[in-house]
């Protein structure tokens, strides 16, 4: 038997779900077999059938990733906040049209670490970056950032994350937020 997985995280980072393409003998309730032997924190959820020559790696369309992060994290520096904090609409409005600076073939060099601006592998597409509506979780507030892309280098998520965060905070949009993405 050998496998290969679509995706990988980043040091600290879990993810709630993984594809695999895997050469094995199918055998009847294969996904019970399988789940026998795996700790209970990780399980087969079903199997589909592919050709030979599948390489869940290699012939992934997009990878979608998701980051929640608490509300007040796009709030001004000098804005003092507490658990009954709650977003404006417009914060989200705002977070969302930094985020799209990001969509489409940009070179993100920037955005993750021992890559020159020449180098063509620094090129991604990114087909959506968005924030979603807040909900309440133990009385604080969060939002999904969702990020759905063809591929990402190491640390590139956690650094746009970081610096849609700063610019946010900071009311800082352009020319400089523009600039990193020329």
């Amino acid at each position: 038997m050998s496998f290969q997985r679509c995706a990988r995280t980043d040091k600290g980072v879990s993810a709630a779900g993984q594809v695999v393409s895997m050469k094995m003998f199918l055998l009847d309730d294969v996904v019970d077999r399988i789940n026998q032997h795996l700790p209970d924190q990780i399980r087969v959820m079903d199997y589909k059938r592919v050709i030979n020559s599948f390489d869940s790696k290699n012939r992934c369309d997009y990878r979608t990733y998701s980051y929640m992060t608490p509300t007040f994290a796009f709030q001004p520096i000098e804005q003092f906040t507490t658990d009954a904090f709650r977003v404006k609409d417009e914060t989200i409005d705002r977070v969302n049209s930094l985020l799209k600076y990001y969509h489409g073939s940009k070179n993100f060099h920037n955005f993750t670490s021992g890559k020159k601006f020449n180098d063509p592998s620094a090129f991604r597409y990114i087909k959506d970056f968005s924030c979603n509506k807040p909900f309440i979780q133990d009385g604080l507030e969060f939002s999904i950032l969702k990020v759905r892309g063809q591929s990402f280098m190491l640390h590139q998520i956690r650094k746009m994350v970081g610096k849609c965060k700063g610019n946010s905070r900071c009311y800082s949009y352009s020319p400089s937020y523009c600039e990193v993405m020329g």
